[in-house]
């Protein structure tokens, strides 16, 4: 059987359900990840690929896996990391999974698995879906990305997009199929912001022909567990509702200007995006 989009979409869908973890993919596939670009697999390997994950061979070509079930199956869910991490948390594990692969790909998986000794985050722990860190720690998370590793404006906007093109999967063709504007784009996102993240609350106002998005953190920064937001995490933020289009195939969203604050010991944000009554537009150069 050839090597057609299902095996590199399964390694995809298995590097990001699976993080770094490169002896347990290449179970699954019985060779190197390199290889498994190239390789054509013949229809006993296609059916034993199956077995190992406990799905049928029509599904796995379809993309049709439960990855839930298959890691309940595989794994015991596991909350092992700092304490000072898990008070008042609202960022989900599967965001923080997405930023480690993007570490793993864009440098190595030794990499990736020094960066997660570094933030004491175990393998378990970052497999567990049901698992929500607080800002304290993705402060701490992007701040060595940014100090060891380097990373630009440039890179974060990618990374902003290799992320939700897992984590919002569903709601982004959702939105793809029945929003025309940039407007109706903002206005779902944040309907539906409490699935991907609890730190903040949101809401929007139409001034004119553009909508300004206002956030307010939900827990107050009176102790050292409750952090501000700092420069590379709002950039992140900023580059997801820009970026959200992207993913769509369409020209990013026109962010005009932004404004972080602090309102009755909360940290308050918000930023202007322009011409969002208009249709939003096809990308005109391709994504890499």
């Amino acid at each position: 059987m050839q090597a057609e989009n299902w095996s590199n979409n399964l390694l995809r869908d298995l590097v990001f359900q699976f993080g770094h973890d490169t002896t347990f993919i290449e179970d699954v596939f019985s060779c190197h990840i390199p290889e498994v670009a190239h390789k054509e697999f013949t229809l006993a390997e296609s059916f034993a690929i199956a077995d190992r994950l406990g799905v049928s061979l029509q599904n796995l070509i379809d993309s049709k896996v439960d990855w839930k079930v298959i890691k309940t199956k595989l794994i015991t869910p596991s909350s092992a990391v700092p304490d000072s991490y898990l008070e008042d948390s609202g960022t989900y594990m599967s965001s923080i999974r997405s930023i480690i692969s993007f570490i793993s790909f864009k440098y190595s998986q030794k990499t990736a698995q020094a960066l997660l000794q570094e933030l004491q985050i175990s393998q378990a722990a970052l497999l567990n879906d049901d698992l929500r860190l607080n800002t304290k720690f993705v402060n701490y998370l992007f701040k060595l990305l940014v100090e060891k590793f380097s990373l630009t404006r440039d890179d974060i906007d990618l990374m902003t997009v290799m992320v939700h093109r897992y984590s919002m999967r569903s709601t982004v063709l959702a939105m793809a199929k029945t929003c025309k504007t940039d407007g109706d784009i903002l206005n779902l996102m944040v309907q539906n912001a409490n699935k991907y993240e609890q730190n903040f609350d949101y809401w929007l106002e139409k001034d004119k022909k553009d909508t300004i998005i206002y956030s307010r953190s939900r827990f107050e920064l009176h102790d050292s567990s409750k952090e501000n937001m700092s420069h590379p995490l709002i950039w992140f933020k900023l580059s997801t509702v820009k970026n959200m289009t992207t993913l769509m195939g369409r020209s990013p969203m026109k962010l005009v200007n932004y404004e972080v604050g602090e309102e009755k010991g909360k940290q308050t944000f918000k930023f202007r995006v322009g011409n969002t009554d208009a249709l939003s537009s096809i990308r005109q150069s391709g994504l890499h």
